[in-house]
């Protein structure tokens, strides 16, 4: 059974501002994917400057996952949730799933 103490261990959903605060956040995360998101896309009305924020963050991330053996493997700029899947390089790390009775096994 997968341990569901941590959020984004459950979610393979990661805010970069976490990432931020924290950049070895993925340190012990066992899934192979993980989506890494930013805020930053709702944070400002001025489309010019939100594109650039959302873009440093972005790559940021990226950059610093990199340094960690993560790589990007698809982006999704248009979509509701503006992020980078990342991928673990080397194949480490689990797929999980939920079983009918919500547990991650």
């Amino acid at each position: 059974m997968y341990s569901q103490t941590n959020p984004v261990h459950q979610e393979r959903w990661l805010p970069v501002e976490a990432l931020e605060q924290n950049p070895r956040l993925l340190d012990d995360y066992p899934h192979r994917y993980v989506f890494v998101v930013t805020n930053s896309a709702h944070e400002m009305t001025d489309p010019t400057s939100r594109s650039r924020m959302v873009a440093a963050r972005l790559f940021w991330a990226v950059e610093a996952l990199e340094a960690q053996g993560w790589e990007p493997a698809a982006w999704d700029l248009d979509g509701t949730a503006v992020g980078v899947v990342m991928r673990r390089v080397g194949g480490g790390g689990t797929s999980y799933q939920l079983d009918n009775g919500g547990q991650w096994s």
